[in-house]
Formats: C-alpha cells, sequence, structure tokens
C-alpha cells in the first residue's frame, strides 16, 4: 500500500476437491485457561496448516469472544463480534455473534449472559463449564456460585467452588439465581442467528473487512477502535463458490510494515472474498504449513496462543496429508 512493501502468506483451501478435508477450530489444552505455540496444536492433530485463532485474555489464554467445536459452545459473545461458521459440508457463513443462552426447565427461564467468559459486570450471570478450568472464579458482590450436576442445581456457595467433570457452576446475584437451587431437568439452551442455524464450528474475531463483495468495517460497534493502524494481521474469507481463503501479514518492521484494516478489507476484496474478517494479529498472527513456520512472527515460532483454526485430512496418516499438501 502506498509504496510500502508487505509480506504476505495466502492459503486457500478448495472443500469440494477432498470430502475429507477438515476445518476446525483447536484449543490449547484441554482447559481453555492456557496457551501453546501453534506448532504443538498443529501437531496434536496432523495438522497440514493452521493459523492463530481469535482474540483471548493475554494472562490465562481464555478465548475472548464465541467459540464453538463439535457443536459445544465453549465460550460466549462479546460485544456482538463477528464470527465464521463452519458446517459439515465445509461450507461457510459469516456474521453477527448474536448468541443466546438461558437455564431453563418446565418451573424455571433464567437468562444467562455468557459462558466461560470473565465477568464483565457483576450483574451479569455466567455458566463455567468443566472446559473452563478446576475451579469457577468467586461470584461477584451480593452473589453466589451454584453447583448443577446431573442437570439439578445441588448446593450454594458463597465463594470459588471447584468444577467437577460433567457438572458446571451457575454465577451471579444471589437474587437472580437463587430460584434455580434444588431444580432438576435444567438444560442449557443456545438459541444461534439464522447465519449459524447449521455451524458445526464457529470462531470469532472481528471486526467484519468484507460483506457480501462490499467493504464493511465495523470497528466502533465491535470496539476493536484500538487496531485500525497498520499491525501484523491474521485475515480470513471465503470466496462465492466457498474456498476458503486465509492469510497472514507480517508487519511492525521494516521490511513489512502491516496493513491497516481498511488495507486488509481491500486485501481481502482483492483476492475475491464475498465475506471477510480479522482475526487476532499483532505478535499472536502466525501462520504454520507442512512443519514449518510460513510467516515471520515477531517472536521466532510465533508466541504462545489460547487455539488455532486448522486443517486437517480425515483417515488418512499425516506424511500422505503432507504430501498431497505440497502437490
Amino acid at each position: 500500500a502506498s509504496g510500502s512493501r508487505v509480506r504476505v502468506n495466502i492459503l486457500e483451501i478448495n472443500g469440494k476437491i477432498n470430502p475429507n478435508i477438515t476445518i476446525r477450530p483447536e484449543t490449547a489444552s484441554k482447559y481453555l485457561n492456557s496457551k501453546v505455540k501453534i506448532r504443538t496444536i498443529a501437531n496434536k492433530n496432523n495438522s497440514i496448516a493452521a493459523v492463530n485463532g481469535g482474540y483471548f485474555k493475554p494472562q490465562t489464554g481464555v478465548p475472548l469472544g464465541a467459540l464453538k467445536i463439535d457443536n459445544e459452545l465453549l465460550t460466549g459473545p462479546i460485544y456482538n463480534r463477528t464470527g465464521l461458521g463452519i458446517n459439515d459440508d465445509n461450507t461457510f457463513s459469516m456474521g453477527k455473534t448474536d448468541i443466546k443462552i438461558s437455564l431453563k426447565n418446565r418451573k424455571v427461564n433464567l437468562s444467562v449472559d455468557n459462558i466461560n467468559q470473565p465477568r464483565m459486570l457483576s450483574t451479569y450471570v455466567l455458566i463455567y463449564t468443566d472446559k473452563w478450568g478446576k475451579f469457577a472464579p468467586n461470584p461477584p458482590k451480593y452473589g453466589v456460585n451454584i453447583v448443577v450436576k446431573n442437570k439439578k442445581a445441588i448446593s450454594m456457595h458463597n465463594s470459588s467452588v471447584e468444577i467437577q467433570k460433567g457438572s458446571y457452576i451457575v454465577s451471579g446475584p444471589k437474587k437472580k439465581i437463587e430460584k434455580i437451587l434444588g431444580q432438576k431437568g435444567l438444560n442449557i439452551i443456545t438459541k444461534y442467528p439464522e447465519h449459524f442455524k447449521n455451524s458445526r464450528h464457529i470462531i470469532s474475531g472481528g471486526p467484519y473487512l468484507v460483506k457480501n463483495g462490499e467493504i464493511h468495517i465495523t470497528v466502533q460497534e465491535e470496539r476493536l477502535g484500538a487496531i485500525t493502524g497498520k499491525n501484523p494481521r491474521t485475515l480470513i474469507g471465503y470466496t462465492e463458490n466457498n474456498n476458503l481463503i486465509i492469510a497472514t501479514v507480517d508487519g511492525r518492521e521494516k521490511h513489512s510494515l502491516g496493513m491497516s484494516l481498511y488495507e486488509a478489507a481491500k486485501f481481502m476484496q482483492s483476492l475475491g472474498c464475498t465475506e471477510a474478517m480479522n482475526l487476532d494479529g499483532g505478535s499472536s498472527s502466525v501462520m504454520y504449513l507442512n512443519g514449518a513456520i510460513t510467516n515471520k512472527p515477531p517472536i521466532e515460532g510465533g508466541i504462545p496462543i489460547s487455539g488455532a483454526l486448522t486443517i486437517g485430512i480425515n483417515g488418512e496418516n499425516s506424511s500422505v496429508a503432507k504430501a498431497k499438501a505440497r502437490l
């Protein structure tokens, strides 16, 4: 842009060529509060390729924003940011992560503000599942933690509490949530917007860059004003015929300054994307292909990250898959 050079890596995936291609987000470990380098995530499931995923809390590694893997919502949305949906047939959708969560049985209908996300307001009702970590955080002021096991709310606590496998914790103001204590048959109900109705996986980032083929940058509403300038970036989108396009842009160095969000949007549009969005960037931007890091992250090998979007081939050993990836 404007005469300066930028180093980019572009990966295009055509899911129709091989129906065994699997495109899925992966977390750093079985608990959400952890971080590892991309090579570790990619090696865990013999991925041919991988890029860093969405935003995360730097101190803990907990993903910030909606993340759904294999039809399980691991973390809920923040600021209704943009997400990419991946369907079983390797088709894609993109849109706002406007996911509604509630806890219901025949007597109770409790609105839940989020799942496995850091608390933003003391009035919020949050659910912490056994993927969060070994212990749920302390409840807010005037709040309690209620343990739900086998769909029954069995106990109420004023402090941090252990999350046993298969159970979860409802945390919030006592006045709002004490009515569920002793209730049986409780189910977590998640309602997805139309564009994510068929999504097996959802990975969120933000902001939107391209929508219906037009530049569409949603910085203010997604509260991402701090990242508009030239930065290293990871970008993701798809074409009219459902080819997935992933790009990393190196930045913050003499030979590659990075891209602004507007430049990133123009770039993804130029690659034929009808829909595109920004993933986590900066020091997190990293691309892995066939055992090598193909971009030049500020720290060699990339920093430890909370998760990645991985590309693999089902039912083939990785050496065959990797040989095919080179062709």
